[in-house]
């Protein structure tokens, strides 16, 4: 499909009133890619360049030059095409995605996801663990059984009440039928509700 075709004129000429000329479409011998040449379009080289420079060897050479965004988009996928490289995105379409990512919505929604305070304060830890968490009914040595909603609030709880440091591994290993030498842990009993 020509690119004429799957963009509109005014798309392209909103692109070219956002994003203008001259556009430049360039080849990099030695690239480490499986074609060893890496074949591409900017509207500015030098800062292209210096990204380029890091991963290849050679200077990058000037194949064309273009006031005109179809043009050197069309120019660019019949370049690749020669060169047997075929991707599925052209220039048009990148500099399309370049915009949608510097817009107010996009930038916003990037940082709201590096804060992550307010990210933490909006967690529910209680609701993410819930349904990993099993009840216990805890036994102790005189016979008296409580429920607990989990081995980490029993092994919290019955720290706090009787003062002796409970854990919740020791606890689960009670619990475990895989386990039968393990019947108790600090005296109490464990089992699952």
């Amino acid at each position: 499909m020509k690119l004429s075709e799957r963009y509109t004129k005014k798309e392209i000429k909103n692109l070219e009133a956002l994003c203008p000329g001259p556009y430049f479409i360039y080849k990099v011998e030695n690239y480490p890619n499986k074609h060893g040449v890496h074949i591409g379009c900017t509207r500015d080289p030098k800062s292209r360049f210096k990204n380029h420079n890091r991963k290849s060897s050679s200077l990058p050479i000037i194949l064309f030059k273009t006031t005109s965004l179809l043009q050197a988009a069309e120019k660019e996928r019949e370049i690749k095409g020669e060169r047997g490289i075929h991707h599925t995105t052209d220039y048009i379409q990148d500099l399309k995605r370049q915009i949608r990512c510097r817009s107010k919505k996009a930038r916003k929604k990037a940082v709201a996801s590096t804060d992550w305070k307010a990210k933490v304060a909006k967690m529910d830890f209680k609701g993410i663990h819930s349904h990993r968490q099993r009840g216990v009914i805890v036994i102790s040595p005189t016979g008296v059984r409580t429920e607990y909603s989990g081995m980490a609030e029993a092994a919290r709880q019955l720290t706090i009440k009787t003062g002796i440091k409970f854990g919740s591994g020791p606890i689960s290993l009670v619990c475990n039928p895989k386990y039968p030498l393990n019947c108790t842990h600090r005296g109490y009993t464990f089992e699952y509700l």
